[in-house]
């Protein structure tokens, strides 16, 4: 075992048992009394037959074990990100110093909750890693404050900009999106077998849908022209590039469209959120946009409500009608007349109310 310094840092060279690995402290104390309890660890782990095992083979293990996964595709995306980081990676040195490395890359350019999910997946990979005692214990994984108010939309101006912007692939699914709503993994693999022209349907099974049901999506105007101009590109799949199905929607391509577009703080999750809002500034109704969205619950749709002041307002009157009926039936109540007064709008004085003071 033999101490030694990478700038201020401790690190220990365990040898082959081992390997060399950060203490993450700056104090020589600190680091010696590290290096003999990780020392000991890996003695004892040596003794017990823990396997050392890379970040790859983890990996592969785990996607094995999640074939059944309905988000798989979208998983896969975040450990693609994590591999060409980790590859080649001893489990054991995947320590909270690496993972705030990890943290602090992946946070450059994206929110906190896209970085949340990368580290989720991460954290997936190493559970399963401790299931199979190949490392005795998964190091803290930080996770970032998410803002869970945030609702980006744009004008069908802005949208109408940002189409012309994008290239012809990107343009068609943007447009489906905001036709749909549909999420973007929904869109990118989206299969003609589950189309149907005829009945103006489509349909999202439910092992690929975020709510773990099946959603039924009924296609207005614009799908259905964009639809007919995708027939013949591919026998399976209804948004090919090149042949395969669209593996990533924000790319290079999508964040310069958006510049010369000059549309801020936009992302490909957004058109979900555009299309959910244009729904209720037009009127329709959340437990509607509920079904259309397919979303569980009508909490998850409120988020939308404020876009449309109307919505509450204009039952505001129903009461106020029931009562104006009864009053206009007993308009020759005195008493009635006095309760009516205040709930029109009449000064308290007016009514013939006496207030009575508590100590009387």
């Amino acid at each position: 075992m033999r101490l030694y310094k990478r700038g201020e840092i401790w690190w220990c060279d365990y040898g082959k048992q081992g390997g060399r690995r950060s203490l993450e402290t700056t104090e020589k104390g600190e680091a010696t009394r590290r290096a003999r309890n990780q020392a000991s660890r890996i003695w004892d782990a040596a003794n017990a037959g823990i396997q050392h095992i890379q970040w790859a083979t983890a990996m592969m293990a785990y996607l094995d074990e999640s074939q059944a996964l309905k988000s798989l595709e979208t998983a896969k995306l975040r450990l693609r990100w994590l591999h060409q980081r980790l590859d080649g990676m001893w489990l054991r040195d995947i320590t909270t110093g690496k993972i705030e490395e990890l943290i602090a890359e992946c946070s450059k350019g994206r929110a906190p909750a896209t970085v949340n999910r990368v580290m989720a997946a991460l954290s997936a990979v190493l559970h399963l890693a401790r299931r199979r005692e190949w490392i005795d214990s998964v190091p803290y994984i930080r996770k970032l404050a998410e803002s869970s108010s945030r609702i980006r939309w744009i004008t069908p101006e802005e949208a109408a900009r940002l189409l012309d912007e994008l290239p012809g692939h990107l343009n068609t699914m943007a447009a489906f999106t905001l036709a749909t709503g549909l999420r973007a993994s929904n869109v990118q693999y989206l299969q003609w077998s589950n189309v149907s022209l005829e009945r103006r349907t489509a349909w999202i099974d439910a092992a690929d849908f975020k709510s773990g049901r099946a959603h039924t999506v009924p296609l207005n105007d614009p799908a259905m022209t964009i639809l007919r101009g995708q027939i013949g590109l591919h026998h399976a799949w209804v948004f090919p590039y090149d042949g395969h199905p669209v593996e990533k929607v924000s790319t290079h391509a999508w964040h310069r469209a958006l510049k010369r577009a000059d549309i801020q703080d936009f992302r490909w999750h957004d058109l979900r959120h555009t299309w959910a809002s244009w729904h209720v500034m037009n009127g329709t109704p959340l437990e509607v946009l509920m079904k259309l969205g397919g979303w569980n619950s009508l909490d998850m749709v409120m988020r939308y409500a404020h876009l449309a002041p109307g919505f509450v307002a204009r039952y505001a009157q129903n009461s106020h009608t029931a009562i104006r009926a009864n009053y206009d039936a007993e308009e020759n109540s005195s008493e009635n007349n006095g309760i009516m007064g205040w709930l029109m709008g009449l000064e308290p004085t007016t009514t013939g109310i006496t207030i009575q003071d508590s100590t009387n």
